[in-house]
């Protein structure tokens, strides 16, 4: 039982939506839209503001209260990667190579063949020039690693991207940047996948480095012996000056990308992929209405923290004093169920209909004479209503009306019936209901038309409170 009264509380709050991207409010209550934000006094009323860029932005909620006031598209992220390469933005050592590039050579030239003669050669070529690929495909990986990482640190300042975009961006690029032709499986982006994915790196540089330089070792081998029989007269005479250069590019490669090196490359990826998906895009605050009207100033301010570049998201530390203030929105928002109680004075006018006679001796006959119906009343009223803020709020009151005349009135009035309160200031009441006055009625026994004694007796009457009907207008005193 407890829980579901939790529940039923929590039911009630008000969630407030600005979505910083669209420029736009929505309200929700009970899981579902609503048109106009209202909530119960004593109940919460949260703001969450979305797609809100912490790195370049920072909100804040300024309350006051007083008493009685789409997703971007994903294509296209493959394309980013254009132009990683040798020729690209980011310069390489290596190229990719192919057994073709070396068997062509036959047919470019005369004379014998070295590797359609020596299976040895050619197997030991072929193994050197997969090595060296192995080099290549791990120098592209870091190049996009890089890339990646500097793409990244530029996206997420970018103001007005959506924050589900941006993190799927980021997903995207880190797990393109992980992943080799030969292996396209999902990478691991947890952070025992990227100390496993920089070890490998390192392992892979190390390792075919040392094969590349043993494979080019035997195939030089078998290459000097070729020529010592051949002289020059063969198809790839010269080719040892390429596999020389495949070394030492290899060497090069090795001594420019040490395991420091390529750790604090994958390293600076992981910072900006861990930052951007785990940075929530998002600003909540709450509060507790107390009072009757409460407003919300949503300031949003420019973050230092883009123009300093800095990576990190730290809450809470920011003086938004000295920065500079780039948007705001205010809404309004109805407090209702607080009861309310004014006291009004004006104008009332009960009616008692044929009960509110003069009688007296005509004619030794008992006649009544009408008197005043709707005679006005100084009248003071007590209302009471439940506040909802909005221009007319519906209520009970309870009067005394003095009439202004004494003839044919109720010297006394009291009046009871229900109450339009006017006016988000509460000052204008307009009242009716049903009203009690003391006149002067017949004695028991008599009535209308009975025969007197003689023509000068008065008919016998007494003070009695009778039912009628009142309507009233009426100023109030105090909201």
């Amino acid at each position: 039982m407890a829980m579901t009264i939790v529940c039923r509380a929590y039911a009630q709050d008000l969630v407030v939506k600005y979505d910083f991207i669209k420029d736009k409010f929505s309200y929700w209550q009970n899981g579902k839209q609503v048109v106009q934000p209202q909530v119960k006094k004593n109940f919460e009323v949260k703001v969450q503001v979305e797609n809100l860029n912490p790195f370049v932005f920072i909100a804040r909620c300024n309350w006051k209260q007083k008493v009685a006031d789409d997703n971007s598209s994903m294509s296209g992220i493959a394309g980013m990667f254009k132009g990683i390469g040798g020729i690209g933005s980011i310069t390489t050592l290596l190229s990719g190579l192919d057994m073709g590039q070396f068997e062509d050579l036959g047919i470019k030239r005369s004379g014998a063949s070295l590797l359609e003669s020596n299976l040895a050669a050619k197997m030991t070529l072929q193994n050197a020039i997969n090595s060296y690929n192995k080099l290549y495909e791990t120098e592209q990986t870091l190049a996009k690693v890089e890339y990646s990482s500097t793409k990244l640190q530029k996206l997420k300042f970018n103001p007005y991207l959506p924050s589900d975009t941006l993190k799927r961006i980021a997903y995207e690029l880190t797990a393109t940047s992980m992943s080799t032709k030969k292996n396209t499986t999902e990478r691991n982006l947890s952070v025992s996948g990227f100390i496993q994915f920089s070890t490998g790196l390192y392992n892979t540089m190390i390792s075919e480095s040392e094969n590349l330089k043993n494979y080019a070792a035997d195939f030089l081998t078998e290459y000097n012996n070729y020529a010592a029989q051949n002289g020059n007269n063969f198809a790839e005479a010269g080719i040892n000056k390429t596999i020389d250069n495949m070394v030492a590019t290899s060497k090069e490669l090795k001594a420019k990308f040490t395991a420091e090196t390529i750790n604090n490359k994958v390293d600076a990826l992981q910072q900006q992929y861990e930052v951007i998906t785990y940075t929530p895009f998002t600003y909540s605050c709450n509060y507790m209405p107390t009072g009757d009207m409460l407003s919300l100033n949503l300031d949003i301010f420019q973050s230092t923290m883009g123009a300093n570049n800095t990576g990190n998201v730290v809450y809470g530390g920011e003086v938004t004093d000295t920065m500079r203030k780039v948007r705001t929105k205010s809404i309004n928002i109805l407090i209702h169920g607080d009861m309310k109680v004014t006291t009004s004075v004006g104008l009332g006018f009960p009616t008692y209909g044929n009960q509110n006679k003069t009688w007296s001796n005509r004619d030794s006959f008992i006649r009544g004479t009408s008197g005043s119906n709707l005679a006005p009343c100084i009248s003071t009223y007590i209302n009471f209503y439940p506040y909802s803020g909005k221009n007319i709020q519906w209520g009970g009151t309870f009067g005394v009306g003095i009439p202004v005349q004494n003839e044919g009135t109720s010297a006394l009035n009291f009046l009871l019936g229900g109450s339009a309160v006017l006016g988000s200031n509460s000052k204008v009441v307009i009242h009716a209901g049903f009203a009690i006055g003391q006149l002067n009625v017949l004695s028991a026994g008599q009535k209308e038309g009975d025969r007197l004694r003689d023509g000068i007796s008065s008919p016998t009457t007494k003070k009695s409170f009778v039912p009628g009907a009142f309507f009233g207008i009426s100023f109030a005193l105090n909201k």
